[in-house]
């Protein structure tokens, strides 16, 4: 399944007036993907998009978003040049970020050198080979051995890892002649990072106006450092200048940044030396407000389907769901509150707290939780809400309400009669 990187570029005099560039992949033969911007507020009337995959322009619209119908499976880049209409047809790809490699392209061409060419069989400068065998090192900087086989005078490699490797190229004839070539060549290859997962502000400090978050390092080796953008508490992303650098290998960390009240969003981007990943989806976006100003909206996820039913003695057993699931505050115990008979609910203290089995973060799916009251008042009905709570003491909303009736006294004893019967036998085959 594809990835896909995000990129965007700047208009073609100037500012970036395209952000936010998203991809949705769908399925289906050809791979395809539909890929959406915005545009900002000050974009001037008359501009156009271009529309780069990878480096080559495939289309130019006034819509802010296309349908890209890709070649082949594999990693691709989109990048959005805004343009004036009138210029809409020039090449801009100057302009785009430099995106690296990650493939080996082979080309070369069938004419015969001298002293490469059969004399009395081959016209000048003519060859006669059918097939080519590639050969290469695979990175190891050791012996050449064979990859692949084409009678075609180009070959591109699959996605290669970091490092240097060494190619050669053999040409063969029908009858099965193979000359071992004597000129290889070698490239380097310097990835794009992977973009980080589960990336989440976890708080800000009022008093310190410090802020905090912790992320899923990616796969990438080499990775070097964090970069962490902000919003301001308003309006888009600036990605121009990061609020924060973080040194690799942390999965975690804190900026000072002075907060105010608004609608605040924070990205973080990878950095393997030279290179930034530009990944517009590890972001987290959330209120700050308050007195003092905290993050809000980051109380962990609510208990789900809870249940309640009497058992023996005048207790009640509850059982719920659990999802889970990336939460910027991961659950740790789940309060069941109750009415004690009263008909309303008091959330001064829980009636009891069932611990949350640890799980991992983003695994999916629900945790069944289950536990048990003491005795209560037999023959009264009572109400339950549950809340999810994290190790902060955050707690989540409600669930929703249940009742059950206490019931603490066993039915009535059973005297039965007897008598002596016999028994019907059954006639098989027989008609009644």
């Amino acid at each position: 399944m594809a990835r896909w990187p995000f990129r965007w570029g700047a208009a073609a005099w100037g500012g970036p007036f395209a952000v936010d560039l998203k991809s949705i992949a769908l399925p289906g033969l050809p791979p395809s993907a539909l890929i959406l911007w915005t545009a900002i507020a000050s974009t001037p009337a008359d501009m156009v998009w271009q529309v780069y995959v990878n480096g080559r322009l495939v289309a130019v619209t006034s819509d802010t978003r296309y349908l890209v119908v890709l070649e082949a499976v594999g990693v691709f880049y989109f990048e959005v040049i805004g343009v004036r209409a009138g210029v809409d047809d020039a090449d801009f790809r100057s302009a785009l970020e430099v995106i690296p490699g990650d493939r080996a392209q082979l080309t070369w061409s069938p004419s015969a050198k001298w002293g490469a060419f059969k004399w009395g069989y081959q016209g000048w400068g003519k060859t006669d080979a059918t097939l080519y065998h590639v050969y290469w090192d695979a990175g190891l900087g050791g012996p050449l051995t064979f990859l692949a086989e084409t009678s075609h005078t180009t070959y591109t490699s699959g996605r290669l890892e970091d490092g240097t490797y060494v190619f050669r190229i053999d040409p063969l004839d029908a009858a099965g002649n193979r000359r071992v070539s004597s000129r290889t060549r070698s490239i380097t290859v310097l990835r794009m990072p992977d973009p980080v997962t589960d990336f989440m502000v976890t708080g800000y400090d009022a008093g310190t106006t410090t802020f905090s978050a912790t992320w899923t390092a990616p796969a990438t080796a080499g990775v070097t450092e964090y970069r962490i953008y902000s919003n301001g508490g308003s309006g888009p992303i600036d990605y121009s200048t990061p609020v924060a650098t973080i040194a690799a290998p942390a999965t975690g960390g804190s900026w000072v940044e002075t907060g105010s009240a608004g609608d605040w969003a924070h990205a973080i981007r990878v950095v393997k030396g030279a290179l930034e990943e530009t990944n517009v989806h590890a972001r987290h976006e959330y209120e700050l407000g308050g007195s003092p100003l905290d993050v809000l909206g980051l109380q962990p996820a609510p208990v789900l389907n809870l249940q309640a039913r009497a058992i023996e003695a005048g207790a009640i057993r509850l059982a719920a769901d659990y999802p889970a699931m990336a939460e910027a505050s991961i659950g740790t115990a789940v309060r069941i509150y109750y009415d004690a008979g009263t008909g309303t609910i008091s959330y001064a203290a829980p009636l009891l707290s069932i611990d949350i089995p640890a799980h991992s973060l983003g695994g999916g799916g629900v945790m069944s939780i289950l536990g048990e009251t003491g005795a209560l008042t037999h023959g009264t009905t009572y109400l339950f809400v549950a809340r999810a709570v994290d190790a902060a003491g955050r707690e989540s909303e409600d669930s929703a309400e249940v009742s059950a009736i206490a019931d603490a006294v066993a039915p009535p004893p059973i005297y039965p009669d007897v008598a002596l019967v016999i028994a019907t036998p059954l006639l098989e085959g027989v008609d009644a």
